[in-house]
């Protein structure tokens, strides 16, 4: 059962009053997992209060449904109500679902079935980004669900009638990193285009090459700003990519913290919301006082737990994978590539493709064959090795990674690209392989490689 087919049931259960707005909120934290404290500091109310909200709702479930509900037993109780029970599921042939799913790989778009929220993620970021002059900086290794999660705050916006936009670094050819200015006329160029406004560059550009962040903010507050009277909100993705021309950066980050304070002062640039999505730690040197990265709304995007791999296998119609034995079943996957949402959601595809076997069989093949070319994962495993064998630097520090068992030291430049490639996991200066699936494939590999 996934969390809003519970919320559905609850609300049904509690007619006629049903579930009011605070009651559904509280419902869906606790389903994933949340502590009051966390809800009462994500809903704006206090812990006491949302404790005695949600005591107050497990009680009068407990009374309707004849068995005690509790903040902890949720999932067992909703999955035994009028379920079939973990046996008889598992012997069971899955259940059709409705819309097909895409082939793993590409952001998800804002309405996909395919898209699990963290809570209290989702909440607060659309919470943030209603508010004037925001900020919000999305950080997690690749693949990881930013672009998704920009697209659903995009359109969150979108049902405010603000105006969006993504731009994506990755979109800008190489000379528009040549220097600052040619990266920010692109960067306004391109803003334009996507709000349906005649560029008109010339109009707000200066020629001296010094004037170029002044020829940019005059751009946006007195011509973009200007003309278009609601909240922009300006989705910067793979802004990574501009860590690799450090003269750029050093200007470029700074401009966003002044946009993002003048807010303060100037009721125009409350109109224009930010969001700064990026894949790696920033590498760039910048004054503390003036860096992006130290203001705003820090979101970091953490992996899948198991209560929300299973909610997504229910949405692949996996029936069997709900549940105590699904949770047993889940566990070796975990262990393989932990809560990755593309690994996951490639694996739930492969076994919802696969519907002549059965679901457990299936991904104890698929984890048979993980590690190797061969198998599901061979793709995205040769990616990562071409873009490791191209740099002997790269392969010497993860070699010396995937050989210890334990943590150990390697220079930050290469731990910067390693953890950029979503090799690595960081905690201080230590380094460790981020899951037993590039564990064992690398190992291999670096080991045919010496």
């Amino acid at each position: 059962m996934i969390v809003d087919d519970a919320i559905a049931l609850v609300d049904e259960l509690l007619q006629p009053e049903g579930l009011n707005d605070l009651q559904a909120s509280v419902f869906r934290y606790c389903w994933q997992g949340e502590g009051y404290q966390e809800i009462a500091d994500a809903l704006g109310y206090d812990s006491g209060y949302i404790r005695t909200v949600g005591s107050k709702l497990w009680q009068q479930l407990s009374d309707i449904m004849g068995k005690k509900v509790t903040k902890s037993n949720l999932h067992s109780v909703f999955r035994q109500y009028n379920q079939p029970s973990d046996q008889e599921k598992e012997i069971s042939p899955q259940e059709t679902i409705a819309t097909p799913p895409e082939f793993p790989g590409l952001p998800l778009n804002a309405n996909s079935l395919f898209y699990v929220d963290r809570h209290p993620i989702e909440q607060r970021c659309a919470q943030e980004i209603l508010q004037p002059g925001a900020l919000i900086r999305i950080q997690a290794p690749k693949q990881m669900g930013k672009t998704s999660l920009l697209y659903r705050l995009l359109e969150h916006g979108r049902a405010h009638h603000y105006k969006t936009l993504r731009l994506s670094c990755q979109e800008a050819t190489t000379e528009s990193f040549t220097d600052l200015n040619s990266f920010l006329r692109w960067l306004c160029r391109s803003a334009a285009r996507k709000l349906k406004q005649t560029p008109n560059l010339e109009q707000y550009w200066d020629d001296d090459l010094s004037f170029a962040k002044s020829n940019c903010t005059e751009y946006f507050e007195n011509y973009l700003l200007s003309n278009i009277n609601t909240p922009i909100i300006l989705g910067l993705d793979d802004i990574e990519r501009v860590f690799a021309y450090p003269q750029i950066a050093q200007d470029f980050f700074p401009l966003l913290r002044v946009w993002h304070e003048e807010a303060n002062e100037i009721d125009i640039w409350q109109n224009l919301r930010l969001i700064v999505v990026h894949s790696t730690e920033v590498y760039v040197p910048l004054d503390i006082n003036q860096s992006p990265f130290n203001v705003g709304l820090p979101i970091y995007l953490p992996e899948l737990k198991l209560e929300q791999i299973q909610e997504l296998a229910l949405r692949y119609g996996l029936n069997c994978l709900d549940g105590n034995m699904g949770a047993e079943a889940l566990r070796p996957l975990m262990e393989m590539v932990g809560g990755h949402p593309y690994l996951i959601q490639l694996t739930l595809y492969h076994i919802w493709e696969n519907q002549q076997q059965k679901p457990l069989v299936n991904l104890n093949n698929i984890l048979r064959d993980a590690p190797t070319d061969a198998g599901i994962y061979g793709s995205h495993l040769r990616r990562l090795w071409e873009t490791l064998n191209s740099s002997p630097y790269l392969c010497s520090a993860m070699k010396k990674v995937v050989s210890n068992d334990q943590s150990v030291t390697i220079s930050p430049l290469a731990a910067y690209k390693l953890q950029s490639m979503g090799l690595i996991k960081l905690a201080g200066n230590l380094v460790t392989t981020r899951y037993k699936l590039y564990q064992d494939y690398f190992r291999s590999r670096l080991e045919l490689n010496p």
